[in-house]
């Protein structure tokens, strides 16, 4: 018996989580898509910044590599930045809904 109440608890735990997860996901449709933006453009970033690092480290065209070498590091800053603020939006957003959830299941 008490194996079988607890079964159910973590379903509905579980089904609580997902529920939270969806709703997280539906009130912001497009967080996948500026994720893979923020991945490319970091990725884009990154790429240059070594680039250009080897370019000083050679001495070649050394006011425009060093002015191409802060562009990419303010790109890779930014990038991770609006990153982590996206994550921790969504973490916000999928908390609030998961205690919104678990107070639902509380009730019934």
């Amino acid at each position: 018996m008490g194996k079988v109440l607890l079964q159910k608890a973590m379903n509905s735990g579980e089904i609580a989580h997902r529920r939270a997860l969806l709703r997280a996901e539906a009130q912001r449709p497009w967080r996948k898509v500026r994720l893979f933006f923020y991945v490319v453009f970091g990725a884009s970033g990154f790429i240059g910044f070594w680039i250009n690092l080897f370019r000083v480290i050679a001495g070649r065209e050394l006011e425009i590599s060093v002015r191409n070498l802060v562009i990419q590091s303010a790109v890779m800053m930014i990038m991770f930045v609006l990153w982590k603020i996206e994550s921790q939006q969504q973490d916000r957003l999928f908390a609030r809904y998961l205690a919104q959830e678990e107070k639902r299941g509380e009730g019934k």
